[in-house]
Protein backbone atom coordinates (compact mmCIF):
# COMPACT_ATOMS: atom_id res chain seq x y z
CA UNK A 1 0.00 0.00 0.00
CA UNK A 2 2.97 2.33 0.55
CA UNK A 3 3.54 2.99 -3.16
CA UNK A 4 -0.19 3.53 -3.82
CA UNK A 5 -0.53 5.90 -0.88
CA UNK A 6 2.47 7.99 -1.89
CA UNK A 7 1.33 8.16 -5.53
CA UNK A 8 -2.20 9.20 -4.56
CA UNK A 9 -0.94 11.81 -2.08
CA UNK A 10 1.36 13.27 -4.72
CA UNK A 11 -1.47 13.34 -7.27
CA UNK A 12 -3.65 15.32 -4.84
CA UNK A 13 -0.86 17.86 -4.25
CA UNK A 14 0.95 16.71 -1.11
CA UNK A 15 4.71 17.19 -1.09
CA UNK A 16 6.64 15.90 1.87
CA UNK A 17 9.53 17.82 3.39
CA UNK A 18 11.44 14.54 3.09
CA UNK A 19 11.27 14.84 -0.69
CA UNK A 20 13.05 18.18 -0.56
CA UNK A 21 16.03 16.80 1.36
CA UNK A 22 18.70 14.21 0.61
CA UNK A 23 17.24 11.35 2.62
CA UNK A 24 18.38 7.87 1.71
CA UNK A 25 14.84 6.66 1.17
CA UNK A 26 11.38 7.65 2.27
CA UNK A 27 10.63 3.96 2.16
CA UNK A 28 12.75 3.23 5.23
CA UNK A 29 10.44 2.61 8.18
CA UNK A 30 11.28 5.72 10.23
CA UNK A 31 11.16 8.06 7.24
CA UNK A 32 7.90 6.50 6.08
CA UNK A 33 6.30 6.95 9.51
CA UNK A 34 7.38 10.61 9.45
CA UNK A 35 5.85 10.86 5.96
CA UNK A 36 2.54 9.47 7.31
CA UNK A 37 2.51 11.97 10.18
CA UNK A 38 3.32 14.82 7.84
CA UNK A 39 0.52 13.75 5.46
CA UNK A 40 -1.91 13.51 8.39
CA UNK A 41 -1.02 17.09 9.41
CA UNK A 42 -1.35 18.34 5.82
CA UNK A 43 -4.84 16.81 5.50
CA UNK A 44 -5.84 18.42 8.79
CA UNK A 45 -4.51 21.88 7.87
CA UNK A 46 -5.31 22.03 4.14
CA UNK A 47 -8.52 20.00 3.91
CA UNK A 48 -9.75 20.17 7.54
CA UNK A 49 -9.94 16.38 7.66
CA UNK A 50 -8.98 14.72 10.92
CA UNK A 51 -7.84 11.11 11.16
CA UNK A 52 -8.00 9.65 14.63
CA UNK A 53 -6.47 6.33 15.64
CA UNK A 54 -8.13 4.58 18.58
CA UNK A 55 -6.88 1.59 20.50
CA UNK A 56 -9.45 -0.96 21.66
CA UNK A 57 -7.19 -2.36 24.36
CA UNK A 58 -9.99 -2.83 26.86
CA UNK A 59 -11.45 -5.70 24.87
CA UNK A 60 -8.50 -6.63 22.64
CA UNK A 61 -5.23 -5.36 21.22
CA UNK A 62 -6.90 -4.16 18.06
CA UNK A 63 -6.73 -0.64 16.70
CA UNK A 64 -9.08 1.25 14.37
CA UNK A 65 -9.29 4.64 12.73
CA UNK A 66 -11.95 7.28 12.22
CA UNK A 67 -12.04 10.06 9.64
CA UNK A 68 -13.77 13.33 10.56
CA UNK A 69 -14.64 16.33 8.41
CA UNK A 70 -16.93 18.76 10.15
CA UNK A 71 -19.89 16.75 11.41
CA UNK A 72 -19.24 13.87 9.03
CA UNK A 73 -17.55 10.70 10.26
CA UNK A 74 -16.27 7.67 8.34
CA UNK A 75 -15.06 4.30 9.55
CA UNK A 76 -14.74 1.07 7.61
CA UNK A 77 -14.89 -1.14 10.73
CA UNK A 78 -11.48 -2.58 9.97
CA UNK A 79 -9.29 -3.62 12.89
CA UNK A 80 -5.50 -3.46 12.83
CA UNK A 81 -2.68 -4.86 14.91
CA UNK A 82 -0.58 -1.69 14.90
CA UNK A 83 -1.00 2.07 15.04
CA UNK A 84 1.03 2.44 11.84
CA UNK A 85 -1.20 0.06 9.86
CA UNK A 86 -4.34 1.88 11.01
CA UNK A 87 -2.83 5.28 10.21
CA UNK A 88 -1.67 4.19 6.76
CA UNK A 89 -5.08 2.75 5.86
CA UNK A 90 -6.93 5.74 7.30
CA UNK A 91 -4.79 8.12 5.26
CA UNK A 92 -5.28 6.07 2.11
CA UNK A 93 -9.07 5.99 2.56
CA UNK A 94 -9.06 9.75 3.23
CA UNK A 95 -7.13 10.49 0.05
CA UNK A 96 -9.67 8.44 -1.91
CA UNK A 97 -12.46 10.66 -0.50
CA UNK A 98 -10.84 13.87 -1.78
Amino acid sequence: MQEELMALASKIGFKSLLETRDFVSIKSSMCYFYYLCELQKWLREKHRIHITIISCMITSNEIKYYIFKGKLKWNWNELFNSYEEALETGLFQTLKLI
